[in-house]
This record gives structure tokens, sequence and C-alpha cells, in this order.
């Protein structure tokens, strides 16, 4: 009992001193205003990280589903009707598929292939087009590319060239004197001949092939010179007064 008055007594004692106020050095303010500011950005990049996490896996395994496409069952030449016997339904994983890959065998069968497709492909919308008549001249042209070359290109101006017409496009080496030419394209038709100004530009019916071709001796600077098809062309009208050739 003398001892919890005692402690009473200490404890009344301590309570009546005047309280010291407390004093903190500036640089430990600083330490711990610092402490927190860097562990406020820690949480914050934690949660961050929490997040883009969630996401990166959400969108894995979207990829990883498998989705319905439509695929030929062998190798097929355009243009061609697609028939249900040459393409079939499988089963792919998403991030293998292309964004315009068809999904359903309704909307292909009875379509017209543009593009060679091999076995096992993924028929996309880019490869088909309307039913059309296989036997008519423009499906005879689905290889074809439209090509277009400014008069620039070549080492003279134009001849007079008109839609319908047969060309021959030639180069030769630039430091070969009266060398071999070398002929890029043969008997393309022209398509269309645009003037603007005193500048033509030729439009003229080429594979893939070709195109390529007339890229590559553009790039390299080769000087190239048109060739015009006799057999092909027209009589036209050189003068008002109706001479002809």
């Amino acid at each position: 009992m003398n001892i919890f008055r005692s402690f009473q007594k200490c404890m009344a004692r301590r309570s009546a001193r005047p309280r010291l106020p407390r004093v903190t050095h500036p640089y430990h303010l600083l330490v711990r205003r610092t402490q927190r500011r860097w562990g406020l950005s820690f949480l914050i990049f934690l949660l961050f990280m929490s997040g883009s996490l969630w996401s990166w896996a959400q969108k894995v395994s979207r990829q990883e589903d498998l989705i319905d496409v439509v695929v030929v069952r062998e190798s097929l030449e355009a243009p061609l009707g697609l028939e249900s016997s040459q393409i079939h339904q499988e089963k792919r994983p998403r991030k293998w598929v292309p964004e315009d890959a068809l999904l359903g065998l309704d909307s292909v069968i009875g379509q017209t292939l543009l593009t060679h497709k091999s076995s096992g492909q993924i028929l996309t919308a880019l490869d088909l087009g309307p039913p059309i008549n296989l036997e008519s001249i423009s499906a005879q042209f689905q290889d074809h590319v439209a090509f277009g070359m400014d008069e620039s290109w070549f080492v003279s101006r134009l001849p007079e060239i008109r839609s319908g017409d047969g060309i021959d496009i030639l180069t030769t080496h630039p430091k070969s004197w009266n060398g071999a030419s070398t002929i890029i394209t043969q008997n393309v038709r022209v398509i269309d001949v645009q003037t603007s100004g005193a500048h033509k530009t030729l439009l003229v019916n080429v594979t893939h092939e070709e195109a390529k071709a007339l890229m590559s001796a553009r790039g390299l600077r080769l000087p190239m010179g048109v060739l015009v098809r006799a057999s092909q062309k027209k009589q036209y009208s050189l003068t008002e007064k109706g001479e002809k050739y």
C-alpha cells in the first residue's frame, strides 16, 4: 500500500514539472520529409507496376485464346471462285490471326479469290472480291497492277503514246558505250497518259515483278527509254488537217 502511494506521489511530482519544448535539428526534419517523399513515391510506383502487370497478364491471356478462322485446304491459284470443298474452319491463337481475317464460311463461299494461297493459309478480306465471270478479260489481269512513271524517269521525252498502246521499256549501263540494252518490261499495255503542263505521266499495266524491276532501275538511276510497238500503234492524226502516219 505504501509502495502504491509513493508511486502516485512520484507521478504527481513529474506531472507538476513544467514541460520543456522539444527541439528538433533542421537536418533531422529534412531527413524525415525526404523519407516520407520516397515512401510515397515507392507506393505510387508499386501501384503503377501492379496495374501494368495485371493489364499485361490480361492481354497475354486474350492473345492465347483460340478463335475460328477460315483456312484453305490446298494451294489455290487466283482468280478462282471458292467452294465449300476448298476451305474449312480451324482454331488458331488470336496472336497469329490477322485483324482482317475471315471468321465464317458463309461470307466466303461463292466469293472470288484474288490472290494465290498455299495450303493452311488464313483467308482475309483483302484476298476476296465479289463474284466475277472467270472467262472475262478482267479476270485475266488479277495479278497485274497500274504503275505510274513520270517523264523524268526516261532519258528523252516520251513519244506520242495513247491509251491501249503496247510499249517496251529498255535500260543500259551508263558507262557502257554502245553496249547491249536490257529489256525491263516487254509489251506492256498503256492505261493512260496524263499531262500536267509540259510533263507527262505514263500509267501502264504491269505485273508485280515488272513493277519491282522498274523501281530497282529507277533507284539505281539507270537510263531508261520507251519503245512503242509498231504492230499496236494506231493511226493517229498528226494535224488538224487530217494527215496520217
